[in-house]
């Protein structure tokens, strides 16, 4: 059996129709999960959906995450996780810091996915790191993160909305 025998004629990508996460492609697979939410469902992610997707992709680029998935996981880990990395850590600096250092790359993992879903490459992440413009440009990219992603099939997979 082939690999793109399961996904359809001439798809290479490994999200099925409606966005799940396929076998061959678990991310982490801490919560071992192969559908994310139902195909019927097309307003997008829970809160739970969201962040168990996103750990499950922490590390990974490819693809595409929709705007409840990308919003869901950055609200979390800014009101959350990022005061409580601060909170709790301040006397030892290399946990902190690492602590610190893992979040911001999911959260960069998940903002590259919600570039992707915009047909964006994800290089339009590098000048948010940029100094004096870093800031105005992410405040750009975040209103453009409010917007729907593209509708149909693009060059970074399907619609993860289906």
């Amino acid at each position: 059996m082939s690999l793109n025998q399961n996904t359809g004629a001439g798809r290479d990508d490994n999200y099925g129709d409606y966005g799940f996460v396929s076998h061959r492609d678990a991310g982490l697979g801490i919560f071992n999960i192969r559908f994310i939410r139902s195909p019927s469902h097309d307003r997008g992610y829970s809160f739970m959906d969201a962040f168990k997707t996103c750990i499950n992709k922490m590390f990974t680029i490819r693809g595409r995450a929709c705007r409840s998935e990308f919003w869901w996981y950055a609200l979390f880990m800014f009101f959350l996780v990022m005061p409580l990395i601060a909170g709790c850590v301040p006397d030892d600096v290399m946990i902190g810091s690492a602590l610190e250092l893992l979040a911001k790359i999911s959260l960069a993992a998940v903002t590259i996915r919600r570039l992707h879903d915009k047909n964006r490459n994800g290089l339009w992440i590098v000048p948010v790191f940029l100094p004096w413009i870093g800031s105005v440009y992410l405040f750009m990219l975040l209103v453009c993160f409010c917007f729907k992603g593209t509708p149909e099939e693009n060059r970074y997979g399907v619609d993860p909305l289906g």
